[in-house]
C-alpha cells in the first residue's frame, strides 16, 4: 500500500521524473484519498487497506499540497460520513 506509483506510462511501466519539486508526489495522498473514498463503499473484502492508507497518509505539504490537500479533506469527510450538503431542502426554496 505505500509503494503504489500516481504516475504510468501506457504499458504500466512507473513514470520516473527528475524534477526535483514532483518527487515526493509519486505517492500522492490525492490519489490516495480518492482511493479510499471509492473503497468505503465497495464490496471487496479487502476495501479497508485502501481506508486505513488515507487514516495513515500524513497532511500533504510542500509543492503541491494545495491540489492534494483538497483531495485529502474531501477523502476524510466522505470516508468518516461527515460530508454533508447544507442547502435547505428542495420545498423550502423560492
Amino acid at each position: 500500500m505505500d509503494t503504489y506509483n500516481s504516475r504510468y506510462h501506457l504499458d504500466g511501466t512507473p513514470i520516473k521524473t527528475n524534477l526535483v519539486w514532483y518527487e515526493p508526489l509519486q505517492h500522492s495522498p490525492g490519489l490516495v484519498s480518492m482511493n479510499a473514498a471509492s473503497a468505503i463503499s465497495a464490496t471487496n473484502p479487502n476495501k479497508m487497506e485502501f481506508v486505513n492508507q488515507l487514516w495513515n497518509t500524513e497532511i500533504p505539504t510542500g509543492h503541491g499540497r494545495y491540489y492534494s490537500g483538497f483531495l485529502y479533506i474531501l477523502g476524510l469527510l466522505y470516508d468518516s460520513g461527515n460530508f454533508k450538503i447544507w442547502w435547505p431542502p428542495f420545498n423550502t426554496r423560492n
